[in-house]
């Protein structure tokens, strides 16, 4: 029997996909994987041995020379990807076609292709698409053979959005931070805690975390919190913006608060590190699907606060703990009155451990994705 061969669309050094292709090179040995990067260059091919093969398309100088232009960039970005990737794919070389995040440049090709096409929807690649994207991504779904999602209500708003989809499992990536806080923690050194009180916005630098917002309502409230207030901002990923970096530091030193960006990629042993380190994770986007940032600082014993108007519900039903609001206006009083209150760090940790371990770890979810491509 022949080892599978799948092509991985979508970004190669993605956390998510670095470490699900990781795992399954070690675990599974009769399925193989090439990825066609839309990412960042790998500069170093060594740490992703893991991929077989890595195809890196050429960029195209004229999509940033036109990118003044409104729709000319995107209309030469998705020709140049179409290209690039019937350039350096030889369809016949694989069994499967895996979409890592739903690429919309796909659309005009994926009708062409003869080999079963999993798409795999992240989240934000489906609830932020704008009115002039729903029917590329309505063709992309529509021909996939398979289609997976994080959680049961995501399946639901898919087949919402495209009612005659047949294959939608519901197969979650695993959280690898989890296992590190637990290496973490019996050297955990539980008298630090209490002296400064570190409050994180968000988890990437994406205007959608509301970075803004949230820091106005700390400033409304925080001669009312008794305690020294350090504000960590994670900037390890997303859109690079120094203007938006610059109007937040401007509102920080403005309103005399301490703050911390984090902008340096961090190993998952970091990551569980700022988790720990961290008191309160305040998310509040307006669309998420399943944040696996926030059930990091969740497992670590983090106060997490997030809004009533996103759909975690899988997370309810397996009795994890969290706070919401109803608009985020309620922030700063909500912060009063909790700090007042006090929160147990450990209590939070004890609580919510065993069922976010249950959902989102990689060794409950590792042979899920496995049988995606033994059908």
């Amino acid at each position: 029997m022949h080892a599978k061969r799948v092509l991985v669309v979508g970004v190669a050094k993605h956390y998510f996909n670095r470490k699900l292709y990781q795992l399954m090179r070690n675990s599974h040995h009769d399925v193989q994987f090439d990825v066609f990067n839309t990412g960042e260059p790998i500069l170093d091919p060594s740490e992703y041995a893991f991929y077989n093969k890595v195809f890196q398309p050429q960029k195209n100088k004229f999509a940033d020379y036109f990118g003044f232009v409104k729709g000319i960039r995107g209309i030469i970005y998705r020709s140049k990807l179409q290209s690039e990737f019937e350039r350096c794919c030889n369809l016949q070389d694989y069994d499967y076609i895996h979409l890592q995040s739903i690429p919309k440049w796909f659309s005009e090709i994926i009708s062409t292709i003869s080999i079963p096409v999993i798409t795999t929807v992240w989240g934000s690649d489906f609830y932020r698409k704008k009115k002039y994207e729903n029917q590329r991504i309505k063709n992309i779904l529509k021909s996939s053979t398979s289609i997976t999602v994080a959680t049961a209500s995501i399946k639901n708003d898919v087949l919402k959005f495209c009612s005659d989809l047949t294959d939608v499992r519901v197969i979650k990536f695993g959280l690898e931070v989890f296992d590190e806080i637990d290496k973490l923690l019996p050297n955990l050194n539980l008298n630090s805690k209490g002296e400064v009180l570190n409050i994180t916005i968000g988890y990437n630098s994406h205007p959608a975390q509301q970075h803004l917002m949230v820091i106005e309502q700390i400033a409304i409230v925080k001669n009312k919190i008794h305690i020294p207030i350090k504000i960590i901002l994670p900037f390890t990923y997303g859109p690079e913006d120094e203007i938006y970096i610059s109007n937040l530091k401007t509102a920080l030193e403005k309103y005399e608060l301490d703050y911390e960006f984090l902008f340096e990629f961090m190993t998952a042993s970091e990551v569980a590190s700022q988790c720990l380190r961290s008191d309160i994770m305040i998310q509040l986007q307006p669309t998420d699907a399943f944040s696996g940032s926030m059930q990091e600082y969740m497992y670590a014993g983090n106060l997490v606060v997030t809004g009533k108007w996103l759909n975690y519900s899988e997370l309810k039903d397996n009795n994890v703990s969290f706070q919401e609001i109803e608009h985020i206006d309620d922030l700063g009083d909500f912060l009063v009155k909790a700090i007042a209150q006090g929160f147990d760090i450990n209590e939070i940790r004890k609580s919510n451990r065993k069922p976010l371990y249950q959902l989102s770890s990689w060794g409950n979810n590792i042979n899920k994705w496995y049988t995606i491509y033994h059908d």
